[in-house]
């Protein structure tokens, strides 16, 4: 299979398409014909060894840690999915994998993909829109009635932490540059604050 792999920190300059065996699945596994990959900023900061003293890949290492794709094969304990399942999840930090044609991931960080969204679409939903609920529901506790102002609106946590605000029954405010003022509001924010 070809997959992008770093051999060292640096710049993109590290990034180098190659071909790799496929992986293959573990037990509790899904292994996922990647259609597309998200790109997020935990991926450049592996690259540049920014995060090396709390996580050291083994080298060729594939970054990419948001995928959507379909089903190939499945571990024995991950009957839930079928070969050919639209699925949307992320692969483990450490084992990496997203930016290749196929990666694994444990069945319990996959899902089934919306039809409504595009491959592409999915590819952008776990990290950022895992945060963004880890943040506001489990560690912020917010609930109907409760007020919480979102920084950063616009960016990739943030666009999904206003409407995650907004379904927990949140007043929403968010803070956003002047060009996307439209976009915030077009999302439920209350007030939008430039």
């Amino acid at each position: 299979m070809k997959a992008i792999v770093i051999d060292g920190y640096g710049g993109v300059d590290q990034l180098q398409l190659r071909e790799l065996p496929a992986p293959r699945p573990q037990a509790d596994e899904v292994l996922v014909r990647v259609r597309a990959a998200g790109v997020n900023p935990v991926d450049w900061k592996i690259r540049q060894g920014q995060l090396r003293f709390i996580l050291r890949p083994k080298v060729p290492f594939v970054p990419g840690g948001d995928i959507a794709g379909e089903v190939v094969s499945t571990g024995p304990e991950a009957t839930e999915f079928k070969t050919g399942d639209p699925v949307v999840g992320f692969v483990e930090f450490k084992r990496g994998g997203g930016y290749a044609e196929m990666a694994v991931a444990k069945k319990t960080a996959i899902a089934l993909k919306s039809p409504s969204l595009s491959f592409i679409e999915a590819a952008a939903l776990p990290i950022a829109g895992c945060t963004a609920v880890q943040a506001l529901r489990d560690l912020g506790k917010l609930s109907k009635g409760t007020n919480a102002l979102i920084l950063g609106r616009a960016g990739g946590v943030g666009h999904f932490a206003v409407q995650i605000a907004k379904a927990l029954g949140a007043k929403t405010s968010a803070t956003c540059g002047p060009s996307n003022i439209e976009f915030v509001q077009s999302l439920g924010a209350d007030p939008v604050i430039d």
